[in-house]
């Protein structure tokens, strides 16, 4: 007897978008061995960066969002890549404004309760 595996919706888009996931993310590998290579310094949130630890930083990059940040000399020469994570750090400190009732507020009659007294 023949056991075929049944092929679910999610099962086939969720290695569509990891292929995906991973094709987005090696332009940032490509860009970081590129600048590497120039003898540039790169971290990747804060810990230095060595292309053969590359498969590593792929894993890391798919499970948030990075920014590229390079920084300059005074003479404009870029002297350093950081890959940060982005995302809320902590929550808002403000706190919505909603409007509250207040108990000694008379309720307003409608309209209809209005005209049955006339």
């Amino acid at each position: 007897m023949e056991r075929k595996m049944a092929l679910s919706y999610d099962n086939i888009t969720e290695k569509y978008y990891e292929g995906e996931t991973m094709q987005q993310n090696q332009w940032i590998v490509d860009e970081m061995n590129q600048v590497y290579k120039q003898g540039i310094r790169v971290d990747v949130n804060g810990l230095s960066y060595n292309p053969k630890t590359s498969a590593n930083l792929m894993r890391v990059l798919e499970n948030g969002s990075y920014m590229l940040d390079y920084e300059g000399d005074m003479l404009g020469r870029i002297v350093a890549l950081h890959v940060d994570s982005v995302g809320p750090s902590e929550q808002p400190s403000y706190k919505t404004l909603r409007c509250k009732k207040t108990k000694n507020r008379p309720e307003k009659k409608r309209r209809s309760e209005k005209n049955k007294k006339k």
